[in-house]
């Protein structure tokens, strides 16, 4: 059961060309998908034999050679792996084929990764760029958010996007994984204000983004966060959870 969860689960990675093993098994945790072996497996150790199982029956294939002896570092999935994960997720809850309809929760981490992936426009294009929507839209008016250092077109910005997002999900639902990892639109106002949408997390990846600092809101707002990814980022060691 452990194993079809997080098979499933790949399905929230179906825009990504390459997966990292540590973040996927890190993501699978924060999840609940897989558990410990009554004490004789960590959950940690459950994690990498359920990902060693999928690159072994080649669900997933290694995204570089292969050196003997170490870990495989990051996966990717090939198209006919991609279309039966749809078809099976699809299969089990009655739908149309359409990816908008896979079950809520990977939709919303399926949504959040094409978000955080979107690049923001230049601020060079940007006049360009409302010259063009005002021409294709004349009666809509488009306003400008230049609360950070780059003006942006509110509707298109991912970080205004990212918010309408995670402000729509129901009060009830938890978010356990929050992935912005090389969203190079979020910097540390854009992070406050996403973080303000939140009330719950397990797993928040700020890795190769704009980030120089982490909000205080973090350490007091979400006391079950267990990973916090800050790789290739500006943040200090003093600055860190």
């Amino acid at each position: 059961t452990q194993y079809k969860l997080c098979l499933q689960y790949l399905t929230a990675f179906l825009e990504e060309t390459s997966i990292s093993r540590t973040i996927l098994i890190r993501r699978w945790l924060a999840e609940g998908m897989v558990t410990g072996d009554d004490g004789v497996q960590t959950r940690e150790e459950t994690g990498e034999l359920c990902f060693n199982e999928l690159v072994f029956l080649g669900f997933v294939k290694p995204a570089a050679p292969v050196v003997p002896g170490l870990k495989i570092k990051s996966c990717k999935m090939e198209t006919s792996v991609r279309n039966f994960l749809i078809h099976i997720a699809q299969s089990e809850n009655f739908l149309d084929g359409s990816l908008d309809l896979l079950p809520t929760h990977f939709r919303h981490q399926r949504k959040i990764r094409e978000i955080a992936q979107r690049r923001s426009p230049p601020e060079k294009e940007l006049p360009q760029l409302r010259l063009l929507l005002n021409i294709i839209w004349p009666r809509k008016k488009f306003q400008v958010d230049d609360g950070g250092d780059t003006a942006a077109v509110k509707n298109l910005h991912p970080i205004e996007e990212m918010k309408r997002h995670l402000k729509a999900l129901p009060q009830e639902y938890r978010l356990n994984v929050l992935d912005l990892g090389g969203c190079d639109a979020l910097k540390d106002d854009g992070l406050e204000d996403i973080l303000g949408c939140l009330h719950w997390l397990k797993y928040l990846s700020l890795k190769n983004t704009k980030v120089t600092r982490l909000p205080k809101k973090l350490s007091e707002k979400f006391e079950q966060l267990e990973t916090l990814d800050v790789r290739q980022t500006k943040i200090k060691a003093a600055h860190r959870v």
